[in-house]
């Protein structure tokens, strides 16, 4: 099956993909940084760029990665879709099992961030000492199930991810059987479609829009763009230059749909089209990076909350310097994994979960 995207290429993807949620989720909560609109529309923090850019300083780089360094999110959806193509509709491959599948999709979710959230919640308890770590939020969010009740809190921050993917492969197993002909198409159009419209008909500063956003409706347009191109084996024809023109372009879209809350909704579409301009431009020695930590993007989704709860508390205490804390953040939350793999606690969940 020709592919839009290689092995390879995928892992730079995932590599690039961590490193700017990474950011992103560091840099966003520093004070003076300009927000992003990632769960509300927000209007206001647009505009804010627009006096910024008259008088940039050194934190330039804090405030792209808190802006836009959320839109490099939808690119784990659309691998998500490409993969799962790759892997469940190829030449030769066995019939998915309902069950067996959720299953085990579910098993790998729950490896992932069971060890983790054990450590993050004790660190809470005993040094925070919080009180709305509910025993239910808790077991909703082991059970990927927290996204779909608002009223508990999402602990930690990012971890909502891992509920929505999880819909995202509930989601394809329906969509794999109803994959022949038109339908291969129509039904990924259909979604797409039917997200954006559920976008504009909802008010983008309700609780109803935030809550489309931490759950499945947010995932359907950068999904169904990667179901489509992996079915319909789309190729990238441009070259390096070309590949350029198109990553500024589509930053260009990117900066003017945040000015309006309707083209804002398709704005995790357009991310694609840049974070895939990125990818091809990505080579050497930088390539080879970025596949060495795309294959360890899902510990670090897991793993980096974690370390930054602790960097920022360190640094609230001993005083604010942002780009060193980031340098701290960036190299201890590494550390953390390669100790995490060195110890084999991934392996340990593994062995208990069966």
């Amino acid at each position: 099956m020709d592919s839009l995207l290689s092995k390879q290429e995928c892992a730079i993807g995932r590599g690039l993909a961590i490193v700017c949620i990474m950011l992103h989720n560091y840099c966003h909560a520093f004070d003076f940084a300009i927000q992003e609109s990632e769960f509300n529309f927000a209007l206001d923090q647009s505009l804010r760029w627009g006096d910024y850019l008259h008088h940039i300083d050194g934190n330039f780089l804090i405030n792209v990665f808190s802006t836009w360094g959320i839109y490099s999110l939808p690119l784990f959806f659309f691998l998500a879709g490409y993969g799962l193509v790759l892997k469940y509709e190829s030449a030769g491959a066995a019939a998915v099992k309902p069950l067996s599948f959720v299953w085990q999709h579910y098993r790998k979710l729950l490896c992932l961030m069971v060890i983790p959230l054990a450590i993050f919640v004790v660190m809470q308890l005993a040094v925070a000492h919080r009180t709305d770590l509910t025993p239910v939020g808790l077991v909703l969010q082991l059970t990927t199930l927290v996204n779909w009740f608002p009223q508990y809190h999402i602990v930690p921050g990012p971890y909502w991810f891992l509920g929505a993917i999880m819909q995202i492969y509930v989601l394809y197993l329906v969509l794999y059987y109803c994959r022949k002909g038109v339908m291969s198409w129509k039904l990924p159009l259909l979604l797409a479609v039917g997200g954006f419209v559920a976008h504009i008909v909802v008010p983008g500063e309700s609780v109803l829009a935030g809550w489309m956003r931490y759950n499945f409706p947010v995932a359907l347009l950068p999904f169904a763009m990667g179901l489509v191109a992996a079915r319909y084996g789309v190729k990238w024809r441009l070259n390096t230059m070309w590949s350029a023109v198109t990553l500024v372009l589509a930053s260009v879209l990117l900066i003017a749909f945040s000015f309006n809350y309707v083209l804002w909704g398709l704005n995790y579409g357009i991310a694609i089209v840049a974070c895939i301009s990125m990818v091809k431009l990505v080579g050497g020695r930088m390539a080879q990076v970025m596949v060495q930590i795309g294959t360890l993007s899902s510990l670090l989704y897991v793993i980096h909350p974690i370390v930054r709860w602790a960097v920022m508390g360190a640094a609230m205490k001993l005083g604010r310097m942002p780009h060193i804390e980031m340098l701290i953040y960036l190299t201890v939350t590494a550390v953390a994994v390669m100790v995490y793999k060195k110890l084999r606690l991934d392996e340990l969940a593994s062995k208990i979960i069966k």
